[in-house]
């Protein structure tokens, strides 16, 4: 039985459906920038055979894939059940769960180092998600939580932007969480300590129009487009918007994420 014969887990109102039908189109482009995001944090981190790692919305499993040719012992967890599909075909001997924040399926301190990559902002409350992380992190762990930085250059904002001026979907704004600071003090709040953040920058590239578009507007774009003059209008408002990302045949978006640790400590 595959995770996408179950329920809906962890988001709210059938986003877990919408997640899953963006699977395919996620894992192609943006999968990668979870590993880039593992990359820092070890880092920091002593991360090797021994260590017992958690990735809350593990998506397609970039970040499991990563801790594991590091020789770490890593789970997942993911609401949308086509993500946990793919992630257990890249990953079969990986221990992927179906669910969401902040009903982790694991007992509590099970894990040395617990990660949640773009997905805080998805739980129906964040400081309910942000204890859960914490339950299931051993005392003198460390929890790790990235979120995309909204008030620093970056270049996926500049194309959602330029989507919804075309009349296209509106991301809308991710509030304090995704400015200097936000993050740090939520982990602060909730009980953290040591809590450090700081700016991790990402790269991602598109071969070509049907990529960007498959990775800015994930499941709207159906089929192959020679030429920007063929695409509607909003299609043809990202690439126009997306012209200086475009060198040697190949689009290149620059993005950035705040990323805060903070170790579990007795008592909190």
């Amino acid at each position: 039985m595959s995770a996408s014969d179950g329920g809906e887990a962890g988001l709210p109102g059938g986003a877990a459906q919408k997640w899953s039908l963006l699977a395919d189109d996620w894992a192609l482009t943006w999968d990668g920038v979870a590993a880039q995001v593992y990359a820092a944090i070890a880092d920091e981190a002593r991360l090797g055979p021994g260590v017992r790692l958690l990735d809350v919305g593990c998506g397609a499993g970039g970040l499991l894939a990563a801790a594991q040719a590091d020789g770490v012992t890593a789970a997942g967890i993911d609401p949308a059940p086509k993500m946990v599909d793919l992630a257990r075909e890249r990953l079969p001997d990986c221990d992927i769960r179906l669910g969401g924040l902040p009903d982790l399926l694991w007992a509590e301190e099970e894990f040395d180092l617990v990660v949640s990559v773009n997905a805080l902002l998805f739980a129906p409350d964040v400081y309910e998600a942000l204890a859960a992380l914490m339950r299931v992190c051993k005392t003198d762990g460390q929890v790790a939580i990235a979120l995309w930085a909204d008030d620093v250059g970056n270049d996926l904002d500049v194309l959602e932007q330029a989507a919804a001026a075309a009349g296209g979907p509106a991301f809308g704004d991710g509030g304090p969480l995704r400015r200097d600071g936000g993050l740090a003090e939520l982990c602060r709040e909730a009980g953290l300590e040591d809590v450090r953040s700081r700016l991790v920058p990402t790269t991602w590239s598109a071969a070509g129009i049907d990529d960007l578009l498959r990775a800015v507007i994930p499941g709207e774009q159906s089929g192959p487009s020679s030429s920007a003059s063929r695409l509607p209008e909003v299609h043809r408002a990202v690439v126009d918007a997306a012209q200086p990302m475009l060198a040697e045949g190949k689009y290149t978006l620059r993005n950035s994420l705040y990323l805060c640790t903070g170790h579990v400590r007795p008592n909190t």
